[in-house]
């Protein structure tokens, strides 16, 4: 149903799950109490929506950007001996890096995040940033990776050795080293999954990424930068190892 078509009708349901931003923005503002389930939404996308508006009791999501835990350790798997992670994001999205303090920490790793005010400062800011870190996430902000920046990015990270890991499996084809990534298949098994918890009652309001994700590798990229490959259970083991119970 679109949101135009669910405006006209209000039809009593006992659970909706939004895709996208606007149904969710929609939802929110007009108060529904009922149980709201977001999809294909990033983690930026949510907490702006929830800053701004007092938030339903049962609202649950689950964000379709990758996961930064994943992302960052990864990118320690790849690179043992590293000490810094690098990020640029936009002024306009500073929810990204909210959960990096806690990871890097954990990881015994330095953060470097610049904010960027538009996207004329990338070509300046990426080159600085890629002689302060040992690995760059890059996140899905268009400020900072659009068409015009992103070759410029990648063919930057290249010349100087420097792993990027990527935010989507083109980014990967690109030129990035590896990203975990979730498929639409993947989604939508995990969307029925969690629909049916809440709907029996069996699991409280959440927030989080996919549970179901896999890894993508541009092995040109990451032979040439004498990677070895990581396995997603090398992975889920690590992950594990951080933080028991995840």
């Amino acid at each position: 149903m679109s949101l135009a078509d669910w405006k006209r009708q209000q039809p009593d349901s006992a659970l909706i799950i939004s895709l996208g931003r606007s149904p969710l923005e929609e939802l929110v503002k007009t108060g529904h109490q009922k149980p709201i389930l977001a999809a294909v939404i990033t983690y930026q996308d949510f907490r702006e929506i929830v800053k701004q508006e007092a938030t339903p009791n049962a609202l649950s999501a689950i964000f379709y950007d990758p996961d930064p835990l994943r992302q960052i350790t990864l990118g320690k798997l790849l690179l043992p001996l590293s000490d810094a992670v690098g990020v640029m994001h936009s002024m306009e999205t500073p929810f990204f890096i909210e959960e990096y303090q806690t990871i890097t920490e954990a990881l015994d790793l330095s953060l470097n995040a610049i904010p960027l005010k538009q996207t004329t400062e990338v070509a300046i800011q990426f080159p600085r940033l890629v002689q302060k870190a040992d690995f760059i996430i890059a996140q899905p902000d268009p400020v900072i990776y659009n068409s015009q920046t992103l070759p410029r990015v990648l063919l930057t990270s290249y010349r100087q050795r420097k792993v990027v890991i990527g935010y989507s499996t083109g980014v990967v084809k690109a030129g990035a080293v590896a990203t975990t990534y979730t498929t639409a298949e993947m989604l939508i098994d995990d969307l029925e999954e969690s629909a049916q918890e809440i709907l029996n009652n069996e699991t409280a309001s959440f927030t989080r990424h996919s549970k179901y994700y896999d890894i993508s590798y541009n092995l040109e990229v990451a032979h040439s930068l004498g990677l070895d490959i990581v396995s997603k259970e090398e992975l889920e083991a690590k992950i594990a190892e951080l933080y028991p119970g995840t």
